[in-house]
Order: C-alpha cells, then sequence, then structure tokens
C-alpha cells in the first residue's frame, strides 16, 4: 500500500453530497490501494492451504470440516504473517474510509468492522 496521500474533496455529509464525494472517494481509495479491501478483491489468505484439513461426519451425515495442524511450522507461520498483513491493510482502510466520511456520521458506523461493509 502506498503513502498515504491527502484527499482532495469535502468529507460526506449524507445524501446532499454524495455523487461528487464518491468520485472523489473512489480516485483517493484507488490510488492509496485502499478499493481492493472494500471492493472484496482482495481475500484473506485461505487457511487451507496452509493447515490439515479434518473431515468428520455426525450422526445425521452431516459433514464437518476443522482446522488441525500446520502443514509444517514455517506454513504455519507463514499463515499467520499473511493473515495479520491482511487484517492490518483492511483496518487501515477501514480508517482512510472513516477519515474522508464527516465525524458526524461516523458515530452512525461504529458496528462497521470492516471496509467493504461500511462502504
Amino acid at each position: 500500500m502506498s503513502n498515504f496521500s491527502s484527499f482532495k474533496g469535502d468529507k460526506l455529509v449524507g445524501i446532499s453530497n454524495y455523487i461528487e464525494w464518491k468520485t472523489n472517494a473512489d480516485l483517493f481509495l484507488e490510488i492509496n490501494g485502499y478499493i481492493l479491501y472494500i471492493n472484496g478483491t482482495k481475500e484473506s489468505p485461505s487457511k487451507s492451504l496452509y493447515y490439515k484439513i479434518e473431515t468428520s461426519t455426525n450422526k445425521e451425515g452431516k459433514e464437518t470440516r476443522s482446522y488441525s495442524n500446520a502443514l509444517s511450522p514455517e506454513l504455519g507461520a507463514r499463515y499467520s504473517n499473511r493473515m495479520l498483513e491482511y487484517n492490518c491493510n483492511n483496518k487501515r482502510a477501514l480508517d482512510a474510509l472513516k477519515s474522508i466520511i464527516l465525524l458526524d456520521n461516523n458515530n452512525r458506523f461504529k458496528d462497521k468492522i470492516t471496509a467493504e461493509d461500511l462502504y
């Protein structure tokens, strides 16, 4: 992700300035690399690539899958690092999005924990 550049435009107030805000916001988010986390293009690392999957069937015939041990210690560490990086970047995208919304409106979106959910 690139260095944080400043947002060119007014913060989102509501419906009254949404169209102008959206154009500037999309450009700002794209330039800073946040749009991948907002539109869902960047997905979290797949745990199944790093951990063994154990499948079991209950009495009703329903299959459940669970992850047991990492395929190797190195892969377990790599998954942990990639997941940490993904969560950190997703939080940055969420914070960037909140920074271009009027502070009064930020209180309405306290329950949003991902940038994709907020956008």
